[in-house]
């Protein structure tokens, strides 16, 4: 199952997108900073990712993070191809986007640390740059 304690459904709603990273940290970051975040617990649970946790959005961003063997053994374009996958075969229909991070940031746990009073304003405009999947 993903990581649901923070999420908020109508957060997601109301701002018609969802932010899927993986890891619990990211979402504690994006939570904190009230983004609809969706937590993978592993690159190898993909499939805890359900219609029911993403259909009401228009737009998935994937978080992209920097090549890590430990978290991403097989790497991370497996993970992110293995997740887009995923995320149309359990049937949405919406638009999803990949981003990267500016360099020398990892993830959204990484840009909380070294940016807390500018997140969000950094996150919206990486969210701007991503690109279509």
């Amino acid at each position: 199952m993903p990581y649901l304690q923070g999420f908020s459904q109508a957060l997601a709603e109301e701002r018609g997108y969802l932010i899927v990273v993986e890891g619990e940290s990211d979402c504690w970051a994006g939570w904190h900073h009230r983004f609809p975040v969706l937590g993978i617990p592993g690159p190898d649970q993909i499939s805890a990712l359900a219609l029911e946790h993403i259909s009401p959005v228009r737009t998935i961003f994937i978080q992209t993070e920097a090549a890590n063997s430990t978290t991403y053994p097989a790497g991370v374009t497996h993970y992110t191809n293995g997740l887009i996958e995923h995320i149309r075969t359990i049937g949405y229909q919406g638009d999803i986007r990949l981003f990267e991070h500016a360099a020398g940031i990892d993830d959204l746990a990484d840009l909380h640390t070294r940016h807390p009073h500018d997140f969000s304003t950094l996150l919206i405009d990486t969210l701007a740059r991503s690109v279509r999947r």
